[in-house]
Parts: C-alpha cells; structure tokens; sequence
C-alpha cells in the first residue's frame, strides 16, 4: 500500500502546473528608459501566443525567455495560436529606479 501511495504522488507532483516566470524574478533596476525592456512572462500554457506583460531589465531578456519557454514546455498541449494582436505596452520606462510598462 506504501508503494501505490508513493506511486500516485510521484504522478502528481509531474503533472503540477509548471512555474510561472513573473517580474519580480528578474533584474528591474535601472537609471534611464534604455536599461529596460517588455517581456511576455505570464501564462504560457495559454491557448493564445503570450503577449508583452511586464518589464525588466534589458540584461535579464535572455534568462526571462528561457524560463518562459522551459515553463512552455511542461504545458499540454504544445501548439499556441494566435487570437489575434496583442494589446501593446508604448514601452518599457525607468520609473524611480525600476523598469515598468509605460501606458
């Protein structure tokens, strides 16, 4: 019976929901509009492609789209279509030191 029990929670924890990247994971300072940059970090199991969400520093781009895309890839089913344009941010700024979404 111990064995079974190990057996579904080992089957349950690989079907957890993969961990979402947020903003919070990532380098925000800065001292000037340029050091920041628009990501699309939430939801990437979405049926819809992933829109620009959050704003980060322009050194963090790379590593934010890698744990986005190794989040992606714990998602079933695998394909993303569009539904149509994205809602889009003006742009990345420095407010007080720390990247936002510019509106």
């Amino acid at each position: 019976m111990a064995l079974a029990a190990a057996v579904v929670v080992l089957l349950l924890s690989s079907c957890a929901a993969p961990r979402l990247p947020r903003a919070e994971d990532y380098v925000r300072s800065c001292t000037a509009d340029g050091d920041c940059a628009v990501v699309a970090l939430g939801l990437p199991c979405a049926v819809c492609a992933a829109c620009p969400d959050a704003a980060i520093k322009t050194a963090s781009v790379t590593e934010a789209t890698a744990d986005y895309l190794a989040a992606w890839e714990q998602c079933a089913p695998k394909s993303q279509v569009s539904c149509g344009p994205c809602p889009t941010p003006s742009g990345a700024v420095c407010s007080g030191g720390t990247c936002a979404l510019s509106t």
